[in-house]
C-alpha cells in the first residue's frame, strides 16, 4: 500500500483517445507534424521553451481528427470534447519527442500527471 494515495483521474479518458493511442495514429500524426514543421519547431531552441510557448490549437486538432478518420477512427462528438485536452497534451508531447527526444516527451506528460505532481509535493516536504 502506498504511503500516499492519488486517485486516477479518468475525466478525460474516452474510447476515442484509447483508439488514437493504441492504434499508433496519434504518434504517427505527431511524427508527421514534427517532420513537416521541423525548422519552425526547432526555432523554439529547447524543450522548455517549446513546452511554454507551443500550443496545439483547434486547427491542428481538427487536422488530427481528419487524419484519424482517414485511418478508420471516427470521433464521437462527446468523446472528442471529453478528451480534447488530453489529446492536445499527448500530441504536443509526441511532437516534442520527435524533435528533442524522450526527455522532452516526459517533461510535457508529467507536467499534468497527478501522481507525479503529488510525489513532487511529498518529496519536497522531506
Amino acid at each position: 500500500m502506498p504511503d500516499v494515495f492519488v486517485a486516477a483521474d479518468t475525466t478525460e479518458t474516452s474510447g476515442y483517445l484509447s483508439e488514437l493511442f493504441f492504434s499508433g495514429t496519434l504518434n504517427q500524426f505527431a511524427f508527421d507534424v514534427a517532420d513537416r514543421d521541423r525548422k519552425r519547431l526547432e526555432a523554439f531552441g529547447d524543450p522548455g521553451s517549446f513546452q511554454r510557448g507551443y500550443t496545439v490549437d483547434d486547427a491542428l486538432l481538427d487536422r488530427m481528427v481528419r487524419y484519424a478518420q482517414e485511418q478508420g477512427i471516427t470521433a464521437r462528438p462527446t468523446d472528442l470534447e471529453r478528451s480534447r485536452k488530453a489529446i492536445a497534451m499527448r500530441l504536443k508531447a509526441g511532437i516534442a519527442r520527435n524533435i528533442w527526444g524522450s526527455e522532452a516527451f516526459y517533461a510535457i506528460m508529467l507536467d499534468t500527471d497527478s501522481a507525479f505532481l503529488k510525489a513532487q509535493e511529498v518529496v519536497g516536504k522531506h
